[in-house]
């Protein structure tokens, strides 16, 4: 009967930043808890070796409500509070007490005398640690050059080359990658190393170290262009698709392209250009995308990988190659996890009457004398011409703090 004990005794309160406390009404939070882990596979060994590291920071998921003639008010009193960055101190009936962020706020005053809050929060360490790297693009380079290096010696050791198909890879690669390459002085730079590519596959002395090389300096390239990070990894993403989609029965020249691929997509969700990383949400979500690009590439050489290891058609993904990109991953996760913490946060709050953009941008931004708040929110919210003068109850509005 103690669960019934802790939730008569036990009071949900929330304690923002600001040091103001509140009691809203809550419905139970389901709770997520990841593991830091890396799964290791061997020649000739049936089944995985998995590492289970330290926990992640729970993940919940929060719902609760102010109600009353006074909901409305509370609510936006609480999400006042809300935009404070310092940490929050949730005490939770079936939880305990723990140290958390919120990852996004969802307010919905839709509902009479209620005002819903929809809040995912992650429990977080208080002190410094981690600290982020104030340079962790060059460390994510740097290993890069170190994955690079071990996909094209594994690749060499193969002895496995179909140059035709080689060639039609480079040239669809091309293809993709030179819609997105905007500059006319990086797009000539590109095609130099396109032709570098071509002109290695077809050199009878080349071996397939030196051919490794010149494709990945190629499909690193776009990598780092200036463009948005969204472009460059929908570019990769499109580009390791294509070649999943193409794929015949070469194993270990798949393993080299695609793995080349997730590499170079590490280097390009690191380079942050035209504020691409403002917000934590937009981190997180490239995160993600990383990390199942990245998985989907993994759990595709699974299927390719034989039982036995001693006959001419024996396929066993590379290890060595393999653990270096595990590593980038995993740094390039961890440098965004920081990053993460460190952007703006987005509310969403729902019109409980009709509004206009001028009068919203006060409330949430204030007004500047050059009208960026005012056009940065009406970008942000997909504002149209019919909703500048007027903005309907319920629509749902997005901000940052």
């Amino acid at each position: 009967m103690s669960w019934e004990n802790d939730i008569e005794n036990i009071v949900f309160t929330i304690i923002t930043g600001d040091g103001k406390s509140w009691l809203p009404k809550w419905k139970n939070a389901s709770k997520n808890i990841d593991y830091n882990s890396s799964v290791f596979e061997f020649i000739n060994v049936e089944g995985s070796l998995v590492l289970r590291q330290k926990p992640k920071g729970r993940r919940f998921d929060l719902e609760f409500y102010f109600d009353g003639e006074n909901a409305v008010n509370l609510g936006n009193s609480f999400e006042f509070s809300a935009r404070d960055s310092r940490v929050w101190t949730i005490k939770h009936p079936f939880y305990g007490e723990f140290k958390c962020q919120p990852l996004s706020l969802a307010q919905d005053n839709s509902f009479l005398n209620v005002s819903k809050f929809t809040v995912p929060v992650v429990e977080t360490i208080t002190s410094a640690y981690p600290t982020p790297s104030p340079v962790f693009q060059d460390e994510i380079a740097s290993q890069l050059v170190i994955t690079n290096e071990a996909q094209a010696q594994a690749f060499d050791q193969s002895k496995e080359i179909d140059k035709v198909e080689l060639t039609q890879n480079v040239n669809y690669l091309d293809k993709v990658y030179s819609t997105i390459i905007t500059a006319t002085e990086d797009l000539q730079s590109f095609k130099t190393l396109v032709s570098d590519a071509v002109n290695e596959i077809t050199n009878v002395t080349s071996t397939a170290l030196t051919i490794t090389r010149a494709i990945q300096a190629m499909i690193n390239y776009p990598a780092t262009i200036e463009q948005t990070v969204e472009a460059r990894f929908n570019a990769l993403k499109e580009s390791i698709s294509g070649i999943f989609d193409t794929f015949t029965d070469n194993k270990n020249q798949f393993e080299m392209l695609c793995g080349s691929i997730v590499g170079a997509m590490q280097i390009a969700v690191s380079i942050n250009t035209e504020n691409d990383y403002q917000t934590r949400s937009k981190v997180i979500y490239f995160q993600d995308k990383v990390m199942a690009e990245n998985d989907r590439y993994l759990e595709f050489l699974d299927t390719l990988q034989t039982d036995r290891a001693d006959s001419d058609d024996s396929y066993i993904p590379n290890y060595t190659a393999q653990n270096e990109l595990n590593t980038l991953v995993s740094l390039t996760a961890s440098n965004l996890y920081d990053i993460a913490f460190s952007a703006k946060q987005e509310r969403e709050y729902i019109l409980d009457k009709d509004s206009n953009p001028i009068i919203l941008t006060h409330k949430f931004y204030g007004m500047d004398k050059n009208d960026t708040n005012l056009t940065n929110f009406i970008n942000t919210n997909n504002i149209g011409l019919t909703e500048l003068l007027n903005i309907r109850k319920g629509r749902k509005i997005v901000y940052y703090v």
